[in-house]
């Protein structure tokens, strides 16, 4: 036992932990704010013609050659022609399976409890406090003091509890309904229908077409109350996502670029190393809060902007992402495969594999084989296709190299 353990009763592990959170501590408190939450920058936002809007991977790709990704996310504000219609019904007493949020504990990184009874959609309503306590705040839209306000919960430990649900990952086949009343008919076929996306020809996975995975085949409704939330993440295997607002008040979007993404990382683990001495993959739980005044502060990239209904959020690949509503909300997202997507879909798996603790949606080396079998199924321009078959070629140089290996190994030992 070191001089140190006798005097204090710690061990030496335990004093480095401790010494790093009250150096995390000291760093926050005497931190002089720069900026305030809504001088964060924007989002871009786009607001394409109705020939545009005709094919949604098509001008999400476009947008991607464009340099748009340089936003972590973008908005997309659609032609006023299009007005989908929601997937969950008012009137349904179907119980939505939800989780319980306490907003004072959404920085420690602490594991979500669920509610595995679910809530109906019309008892969300009763339970959201922006229609009782902050109602007066929500009616006026002032979506900048509720956001301050969120902040301030988050990370006023010791204030009276905030306890709210959430409810996500609603599968649209399950939860929702795919008809389609007269008025919403010209919807079924529509290219923006998220539940027909997987369809498409323009997508890079035809593949799908004979897979379940849940969020990028099927997809999945959420519904928000005021100071509901999710956490910074990236999307499973780096794959896009569209998030589509159907209905109620706004939510709160931060967007960190790819080219950040590392440089967040380390910021984190800086700020949570002692959840990070547990976990040293721990981002990938996504569970915890990350003011973004701090992250700003500190030399991260991040943008902002508020989601309202009929707005349409992009993330694209390897951006981290977070946001909170200021209100009750019905959304509803899913998962594609744009062509652009690919190196980023192999990086992922390469931080899969790193960290042994994610398991993809599905494994990109099979997406990757199945699209070269059937790239002839596929609408890709010629810088897609030669991208697709030198991704294969490199895939199949390492899979003969490893098996020549394996094969030689295995006689080397039985000689």
């Amino acid at each position: 036992m070191s001089d140190s353990e006798k005097i204090t009763g710690i061990s030496g592990e335990e004093e480095r932990l401790l010494t790093i959170a009250i150096k995390n501590s000291l760093r926050e408190k005497n931190a002089k704010p720069i900026i305030e939450l809504n001088e964060i920058e924007e989002m871009m936002t786009y607001r394409p013609t109705e020939d545009e809007f005709k094919d949604p991977l098509v001008y999400i790709e476009n947008l991607y050659k464009e340099g748009a990704s340089e936003y972590g996310c973008i908005k997309i504000i659609p032609p006023a022609s299009f007005k989908p219609p929601c997937p969950l019904s008012k009137d349904s007493t179907m119980k939505l399976p939800s989780r319980y949020q306490t907003i004072q504990k959404m920085g420690q990184g602490k594991p979500f409890d669920f509610n595995s009874d679910g809530i109906t959609l019309s008892d969300f309503k009763k339970k959201d406090l922006g229609t009782t306590t902050y109602e007066s705040l929500v009616s006026q839209k002032k979506y900048d003091e509720l956001e301050k306000m969120f902040w301030d919960f988050v990370e006023n430990t010791e204030s009276e509890e905030i306890n709210v649900e959430y409810a996500a990952d609603l599968p649209r086949n399950t939860y929702g309904t795919n008809e389609f009343e007269k008025d919403d008919k010209p919807y079924e076929d529509h290219p923006w229908n998220l539940n027909k996306m997987h369809l498409r020809q323009t997508r890079f996975s035809s593949f799908e077409k004979r897979s379940s995975s849940q969020g990028s085949r099927c997809p999945g409704s959420t519904v928000g109350m005021l100071f509901s939330s999710f956490c910074w993440h990236y999307e499973d295997i780096m794959l896009y996502s569209i998030n589509y607002m159907h209905e109620g008040e706004g939510k709160i979007w931060y967007a960190i670029p790819e080219y950040h993404r590392e440089k967040f990382e380390r910021l984190a683990k800086e700020k949570l190393a002692l959840l990070f001495e547990e976990d040293p993959n721990f981002l990938l739980n996504i569970n915890v809060m990350i003011n973004p005044a701090f992250l700003v502060e500190n030399g991260v990239h991040v943008y902002r902007t508020v989601q309202k209904p009929g707005e349409i959020i992009v993330t694209f690949p390897e951006s981290y992402h977070q946001g909170i509503s200021v209100g009750f909300n019905v959304a509803e997202a899913i998962n594609m495969a744009c062509p652009s997507w690919m190196e980023y879909g192999l990086k992922a798996m390469k931080i899969y594999m790193a960290t042994r603790e994610k398991i993809p949606v599905f494994p990109v080396d099979w997406m990757l084989i199945e699209n070269a079998r059937h790239v002839f199924d596929l609408s890709l321009d010629l810088e897609s296709l030669k991208k697709l078959l030198s991704y294969y070629e490199a895939w199949l140089q390492k899979e003969l190299t490893e098996r020549a290996l394996t094969t030689s190994n295995f006689y080397n030992r039985h000689d």
